[in-house]
């Protein structure tokens, strides 16, 4: 059976597309802070936030609820799948919920099985990923081309919904404004302009923050060529 250049062509297209959006959610991994809403029994809503950190290959994390807050259990992340546990003690008794669900951007969806003594329940499970707060001000530090460590400080904040900041440094004549800000998933990037001998020179950042840490890096410009340095930071 011959196939025409034009279906190959669009087989290898769909393939690529699909291969593309799987590995961008791959990337954003599961880190951040995810909110649903329950229904109670008499009606009532109730607004549960679970907030995810993946450190060192281990998801960790809160869940908080209506009255409290819980650490979860046997955290896994793998191939786009998350799954924990929950154990609470209420007026009911001992409730252990195990929760499984598929990423999906910033979507998890999957289900939840909460088991109460002899008695289980299980339902489905929609939560949505809010943009991590990096808020504060966080101590970064990176290697110079001829070994030296530069350091600085820069503080981001979020007004009317923009995130800003300042890039601060010993090294650095003044501050330099932290530009076009934004957060994807678990990826911090943004931009800072330097200006020196009359010139300026736009530095774009990228970090993936996880926790208290962010690992990213510099790309720059200088005498026309291109180049590229890793920065590391930790939350003060």
């Amino acid at each position: 059976m011959n196939i025409s250049p034009c279906l190959r062509a669009a087989a290898a297209a769909v393939f690529f597309f699909h291969a593309l959006s799987t590995s961008l959610a791959e990337s954003s991994g599961p880190a951040g802070a995810w909110k649903w809403t329950t229904q109670t029994q008499n009606g009532e809503s109730r607004e549960w936030v679970l907030d995810l950190r993946w450190e060192n290959g281990k998801l960790l994390g809160k869940l908080k609820g209506p009255r409290n807050e819980t650490e979860i259990q046997e955290g896994r992340y793998a191939e786009g799948q998350v799954s924990f546990k929950v154990t609470r003690e209420t007026q009911r008794g001992t409730l252990q919920s195990t929760y499984q669900g598929k990423l999906d951007g910033d979507t998890l969806k999957g289900k939840v099985e909460t088991k109460n003594g002899e008695r289980t329940n299980e339902r489905e499970w929609v939560a949505k990923r809010e943009g991590l707060d990096v808020s504060g001000a966080w101590a970064w530090s990176m290697k110079r081309e001829n070994g030296d460590t530069m350091e600085a400080t820069f503080t981001l904040s979020r007004s009317n919904g923009q995130l800003a900041g300042k890039f601060e440094s010993e090294g650095l004549p003044q501050p330099l404004e932290i530009k076009n800000a934004k957060i994807e998933g678990n990826t911090l990037t943004f931009d800072t302009v330097l200006e020196r001998d009359g010139a300026s020179t736009t530095i774009k950042n990228s970090a993936t923050i996880s926790g208290k840490t962010m690992k990213g890096k510099a790309e720059g410009t200088r005498e026309g060529q291109s180049w590229t340095r890793e920065w590391e930071a930790t939350r003060k």
